[in-house]
């Protein structure tokens, strides 16, 4: 991808998570995690940072497909995020926002969230080939024998 496409690429995502979000929430405070990524990306003052604009460019992207998605679940995370003080809520939210667009693939399946946004049993279902695929989506950070893991590869 060259510089000026990445360029729009970005400025794209900044447009899609202002939208949502509102410019003066996303400003307003440094409490919350895409409050903190939003200060990181500051292109007027040159003070970007290279990871946090690489941040939002990956959630702007998932943001939109989840749009296309369902509109209404799309709000639903989003006032999530914005007013949850539970961390591993707001942590879930934006995990579930970028498994889903992730999984998102235009023309080759189609993902539905569940009707209740608080269903217990799945959190995204992804159809295709016509097979049915339920998704539930959880973010444990470090697993278990993660101790191990590091031995084994390092």
């Amino acid at each position: 991808m060259d510089p000026k496409e990445l360029a729009a690429n970005f400025i794209k995502a900044r447009k899609i998570i202002s939208d949502l979000f509102d410019v003066s929430w996303l400003e307003s405070g440094t409490e919350n995690q895409l409050q903190k990524i939003w200060k990181r990306t500051d292109w007027v003052n040159s003070e970007a940072d290279w990871i946090a604009c690489t941040e939002l460019l990956i959630f702007g992207d998932c943001l939109e497909k989840c749009k296309q998605i369902n509109e209404d679940r799309t709000k639903y995370f989003v006032e999530k995020i914005k007013s949850s003080k539970d961390r591993n809520e707001l942590k879930g939210a934006i995990f579930e926002i970028i498994v889903a667009g992730g999984y998102y693939n235009e023309g080759h399946s189609v993902l539905e969230f569940p009707t209740n946004p608080n269903n217990p049993v799945y959190d995204l279902k992804l159809i295709q080939n016509e097979f049915n695929i339920y998704i539930s989506i959880k973010n444990y950070g470090l697993f278990s024998r993660v101790e191990e893991f590091l031995v084994v590869t390092l």
